[in-house]
Order: C-alpha cells, then structure tokens, then sequence
C-alpha cells in the first residue's frame, strides 16, 4: 500500500474554495490544506477551518503573488500589491529582490497563520511554487532556521519527474525545484518524496482520468496538490471551472474507486508519526 498526501491549495481565496475544501476534509477526501493568510477571508475561514479539521494537516500557502502584501514589502510589491507570477519571476533572476523584504512578508504570514489557529502551520508551501526561487528561497529558508526550532514543518518540495504536461513541468523544475529540494535535504527538513498534480486547469481537461495518473506517478509518502471548489462564482478566478471539476471528482465514488484500485492510502504528513497541532 503507498501513503500519499492530498492537499488542496488556495484555502481562503475566496468562498467557494474554501467551502469545498471544507466539504473535502469533513468527508475525509483530502487530508490536508494550505492556506493563503495574506488575504481578506482569511481570518473568518480559518476560525470554520480549525473547527472541523482535527485529523488534517494544515498548512500555509506562502503568497507572493496574489493580493496585497502584509508587510511593506519593498522590491516584491507595488503600493503593497503583489506583482504577477511572471513579473515577479523576472525579478528574482535579475536579483531584484530584497531578501530582507521576502523575510519579513513571510514571517507576517506566519504570524497570520498563527494569530487565527493559536499555534504555526503543520507544513509550509508556496502558491505558484515561489519559495523556490532565486532569492525567494534563501529568504524562505533564512526564516525557517530562524523560527522553528524543535517542531519543524515540513516543506512543500516540486521536483517532477513523471506524469503529463511535460513543458509546465519542465519549467516548474528549472525555475528553482532541483536547487530548493538539495537545500531542504543538506538542512535536514522534512519534505514530501514526490510530487504531482500539474495539468494546465483546463475546463475541458478530464482530471478523473489525470488523477489516476498523478496517483500512479506518486511515490510513497508523496504528495498530489488539488485546486477544489464549489460551483463558480467569482469571475475573476480564471480557473474556476477546473477547480470545480476537481471537487466533483473528488467528493463521488469514482474517487474512491480509483484509489482502491491503486491500493493508495491518503496520510497528512510524510512524517507517519505526525499529529495535527
């Protein structure tokens, strides 16, 4: 039997993201989310989500691309709104990024994190994989050193070596991943063994028949990200069709077919001694 983390991305963007993920975690369908603490919805679905998810891993999704940033944030915002994925990409390999400003952004969204759950998250990543890039990740891991001790999360690492999509993989793992997964093993943190989950979110993409794919590429004690919602409502979410697609999916019986069939067992943490909290 291979244990394989499903994680559902983005919790807090909006309300039907975060009302599907809740959904998933109370029919035991995923087992842990990350949480994006730098927006507006955050406080008041963190309080719903640290009700009803006493078995899962939650995480924080560090942000650097979506909304407003939480601290002043110089080199990596504009007026405190954060620059697109692509603007912000550049940036870091043209090193025009403050490594004392990616610090402080992410220690006030742990911060965040923990002012709603009274304690730091069970894991860290990052939304669009940005605490693996140049700079970024130096900043990422100079305040993780820092700020855990003794009970240390573990970390989101997206190396891909198989499964579909083969170009938004190869730029995934040329943009940081080979790099950012050595320095997470040289430091001795704690970090899932594979990774998988990319498809372009397209509509009309058939995810059940993609899953199965993701979970034959997993390995034991890897982890597949999902991107769940409930029906669409909010139009400026360019993929929130696909997320809903992934939550019907992922709440029907196919779902739990498919992961009978492939002997898969889902776990919260690749740490098999691991307990929320």
């Amino acid at each position: 039997m291979k244990s394989i983390i499903l994680c559902a991305d983005d919790f807090g963007q909006n309300d039907e993201i975060s009302s599907g993920i809740i959904e998933l975690l109370s029919q035991q369908r995923i087992t842990a989310t990350s949480c994006m603490t730098n927006l507006p919805n955050w406080p008041s679905h963190g309080a719903v989500l640290k009700q009803i998810s006493p078995d899962a891993a939650i995480g924080l999704h560090f942000n650097l691309t979506h909304g407003q940033a939480l601290s002043a944030a110089p080199s990596i915002s504009q007026d405190r709104s954060f620059f697109s994925l692509n603007k912000l990409l550049l940036r870091c390999f043209a090193r025009h990024i403050l490594i004392a400003a990616v610090e402080e952004e992410f220690k006030a969204q742990l911060e965040s994190f923990k002012n709603v759950f009274g304690r730091y998250p069970d894991f860290i990543d990052g939304h669009q994989h940005v605490h693996q890039f140049p700079v970024i990740r130096d900043a990422f891991l100079n305040i993780y050193q820092q700020t855990f001790k003794q009970q240390r999360p573990y970390i989101r690492q997206v190396l891909t070596t198989e499964g579909p999509y083969a170009v938004k993989r190869f730029i995934i793992n040329h943009t940081g991943a080979s790099t950012f997964k050595q320095h997470l093993r040289q430091l001795s943190i704690v970090h899932n063994t594979s990774f998988a989950g990319i498809y372009d979110f397209h509509p009309q993409s058939d995810y059940p028949t993609l899953f199965k794919r993701f979970l034959t590429s997993c390995k034991d004690n890897g982890l597949i990200m999902c991107h769940p919602a409930l029906a669409p409502e909010d139009a400026s979410d360019k993929i929130a069709h696909a997320r809903f697609k992934e939550y019907r999916y992922l709440i029907s019986d196919r779902w739990i077919k498919d992961c009978e069939e492939q002997a898969i067992r889902l776990t919260p943490h690749p740490n098999p001694l691991f307990r929320p909290g």
